[in-house]
């Protein structure tokens, strides 16, 4: 028999996420809607309005800006998380290479949880720290 795919897992290894408990990591779950998308199905679009990011949990996808790659992006990952702290658009193209598997969080909920869970705030920031710090190393 197949072992069920945990969710759980995934988000574990979400940078954003990494300094989060897995008491933390269920209530983002719980908070997200699993959403599918087929292979050549686009995300998002640059410059759409951006209301939630995507944690992937299995694909991948491409993330392109002004029509060239940045990046290829498999589980593990999340896209479009700038969703989640302003009303911003979309700063890139968001498509699948292949079938996806997502985790969906709108920023009504992620607003949510950081009222309901002060010390995620911190640890969300600790996260997005790691990210800029490791963007900053590609750009040096």
């Amino acid at each position: 028999m197949a072992k069920k795919f945990n969710p759980l897992n995934t988000l574990h290894h979400v940078p954003l996420f990494i300094t989060c408990s897995q008491k933390d990591l269920k209530r983002i779950y719980l908070q997200s809607t699993e959403k599918s998308f087929k292979a050549g199905e686009i995300i998002a679009y640059e410059g759409d309005t951006a209301l939630e990011a995507y944690i992937l949990l299995k694909g991948i996808v491409e993330v392109r800006r002004k029509n060239k790659k940045i990046a290829s992006l498999g589980a593990g990952n999340i896209v479009g998380e700038l969703a989640l702290l302003d009303n911003g658009p979309r700063t890139a193209k968001i498509a699948c290479l292949t079938d996806c598997e997502t985790l969906a969080i709108s920023r009504k909920s992620f607003h949510k949880l950081l009222l309901d869970i002060p010390t995620l705030s911190a640890k969300i920031l600790y996260g997005l720290a790691a990210r800029v710090r490791k963007q900053n190393d590609y750009i040096l």
